[in-house]
């Protein structure tokens, strides 16, 4: 097995070279997601799968990242929004929407199954540890000091245990997965 690091949407690797496709919470990222479904399509033999997954928002908000947010985020840059990739992350979104562009890009089939998720984080701490380095917030917080960031940090814990306790946290998510065949 070999792994080569290159663009989604221009694959250099021959024509019907494998018998399944799989990306894992990386299309959201593709500003042209046609044209990596595409790619995907073109390198997969016929009769061959692809799954993908894409994180969603969740249904059910988690009370622990409105905590985190308010507590921590307030005093923050936001997030940058990817201009290039807001039609992406649109149409990921929507179940019809992304199930239409893999059949445009040439899946003969294709659905999209949404999955109710949650994690359970051994406490607050646990959860600050592991969301402080998601894109979303790592981003952020490398705006502000290494001294800043700590304290931010430490208010987010402290203001997550205050209102939940110090015990597990339960955090819901949610995924959207593109099941293909050609």
């Amino acid at each position: 097995m070999r792994f080569e690091l290159m663009d989604m949407e221009d694959l250099r690797l021959p024509d019907a070279a494998f018998d399944a496709a799989v990306c894992g919470h990386g299309l959201q990222f593709v500003p042209d997601l046609r044209r990596a479904l595409t790619e995907a399509r073109r390198v997969i033999k016929s009769g061959a799968r692809m799954a993908a997954s894409v994180p969603i928002e969740p249904s059910r908000p988690s009370e622990a990242q409105a905590i985190l947010e308010r507590t921590v985020g307030g005093s923050l840059p936001p997030a940058p929004r990817p201009r290039d990739q807001f039609i992406t992350r649109r149409t990921v979104e929507h179940a019809d929407a992304f199930a239409a562009i893999a059949r445009e890009a040439g899946f003969s089939e294709a659905r999209v199954v949404r999955l109710e998720e949650s994690t359970t984080w051994r406490s607050p701490q646990h959860y600050i540890d592991m969301a402080s380095g998601w894109w979303s917030m790592a981003i952020r917080l490398d705006a502000v000091s290494a001294d800043e960031r700590g304290a931010l940090l430490a208010r987010g814990v402290h203001a997550i245990e205050a209102e939940l306790g110090r015990g597990p946290l339960e955090i819901a998510g949610a995924t959207n997965v593109l099941l293909a065949t050609v």
